[in-house]
């Protein structure tokens, strides 16, 4: 697949018209602690014509473990980690349970490492800097282990990016790259996080380049500030932390992640106000359901010009309770269910 940053960006060339038609599949990832409706969830994903449904690890959950439960609970959809800690597991282990969650799929896994952000990795207590050449050896130790055990059908891997070494690490060893939350980010999607990627695609061993899934905060509600204000706040999040701040600082936001980072000592709480509109609608798909589902087709013309096949929407799920999570998920489903075929 071609990969096209947008016309107009400084330093980057203008596109070339795409190589082919790229059609974006709709899918959803659970970024929540809960874990007993995701399986019902699967099953309305499915029903809904999304095309992958991604887990989560963080301390207290597991990717591995809840992309098996889900198989149980659809037969048809894609299921995928999105993302798995490259550093939480001897990469013998990660090979032998990723090979047992492919198996129970169907052959309908694919397993999407990351190396999380440098605080998180801290807070872990691990080694694994630096984290792009780690996570290109742990991919190459992982086809070498399902290569001995001659593995009929081993799943395929997706990396997960924010800077460009990592974008140019995983562009050039995995089928899939995941962009991570906020490199929708237009400055830095179309000057950094492409280039990166068509950089590393140029280094591959295997023809071809990497398929490309963004994720995107969705947040939708009958009430449609409030839903804005659920994305809001939780952009706020993401912009605290040291990596996606450093991101931040490198675009014309830059005076904005310095007063973030100001008031997270200062006033967590007032974090997100400082987000303002123009971040929320290039960074989510938020409002009620008729502007989500406008803003969704929006998006997903802007990521086909790009060579993007795949939107991935985020529901924010860290500051609610299990049975509140679920009424947001069964609402972005309703209201951003695909209007055509999924991605095969």
């Amino acid at each position: 697949m071609a990969i096209h940053p947008a016309q107009g960006g400084a330093g980057v060339r203008p596109a070339e018209p795409p190589a082919r038609e790229v059609t974006v599949a709709r899918s959803l990832v659970f970024a929540t602690d809960a874990l007993e409706p995701l399986g019902a969830l699967t099953a309305a994903a499915q029903t809904s014509g999304l095309t992958r449904v991604w887990t989560t690890d963080l301390p207290g959950r597991d990717a591995l473990t809840r992309a098996a439960f889900l198989s149980a609970h659809a037969s048809g959809i894609g299921i995928g980690t999105g993302i798995t800690y490259a550093f939480g597991r001897a990469p013998q282990s990660l090979a032998a349970a990723a090979a047992d969650v492919q198996r129970l799929t169907g052959g309908r896994f694919i397993l999407g490492l990351g190396t999380g952000t440098s605080g998180l990795r801290a807070r872990w207590g691990v080694d694994f800097e630096p984290p792009a050449p780690r996570l290109a050896q742990m991919v190459g130790a992982l086809r070498t282990a399902w290569d001995t055990e001659a593995l009929a059908d081993p799943p395929p891997i997706a990396g997960a990016g924010l800077g460009e070494a990592m974008l140019r690490s995983v562009g050039a060893t995995c089928d899939r790259v995941l962009l991570a939350p906020l490199c929708l980010l237009r400055e830095h999607l179309d000057d950094r996080a492409l280039p990166a990627i068509s950089a590393g695609a140029e280094r591959r061993s295997a023809p071809g380049t990497p398929a490309i899934s963004a994720w995107c905060i969705a947040a939708i509600d009958a009430d449609g500030e409030r839903a804005r204000a659920q994305a809001r706040e939780l952009i706020a999040f993401y912009l605290t932390r040291s990596d996606y701040s450093a991101m931040l600082a490198q675009t014309r936001w830059g005076s904005l992640a310095q007063r973030l980072r100001d008031a997270a000592t200062s006033n967590p709480a007032g974090n997100a106000a400082l987000i303002p509109d123009e971040l929320v609608d290039e960074l989510s798909i938020s409002g009620t359901p008729e502007q989500a589902a406008s803003a969704a087709a929006r998006l997903e013309l802007e990521l086909a010009a790009r060579g993007i096949d795949e939107l991935v929407l985020q529901v924010p799920g860290m500051a609610c309770d299990a049975a509140q999570y679920e009424a947001h998920v069964r609402r972005a489903i309703a209201a951003l269910a695909p209007p055509g075929d999924a991605l095969a």
